[in-house]
């Protein structure tokens, strides 16, 4: 592997970043450090539900158009690239350093 590859495919690819592009390698590893949460829906909202740092509800419209209230709670993605990649939360963090 010649440079910094196009993509981060294998845990040996990351290896090798970090050891040859660590400014590189660290701002990819934050990137996904970052983008591990996503939004899942947990049910309908009905009247209210609860809105807060890791809660939000959301509008949402059915088939016929009517629209209802989804809640929603921010999660870590299982299929995440970084948990792809065969890295923990721990590794990834201890890579970008403090």
């Amino acid at each position: 592997m010649h440079g910094y590859p196009n993509h981060l495919n294998t845990r040996y690819d990351v290896d090798y970043v970090v050891g040859n592009f660590p400014e590189e390698a660290r701002a990819d590893i934050q990137r996904m450090l970052d983008a591990r949460w996503i939004w899942q829906t947990t049910g309908d909202a009905g009247g209210g539900g609860v809105i807060d740092d890791s809660h939000r509800v959301v509008e949402e419209k059915d088939e016929s158009g009517a629209t209802k209230l989804l809640q929603q709670e921010l999660v870590e993605d299982p299929n995440c690239q970084l948990f792809r990649l065969g890295l923990t939360v721990a590794e990834a963090e201890a890579m970008v350093g403090p």
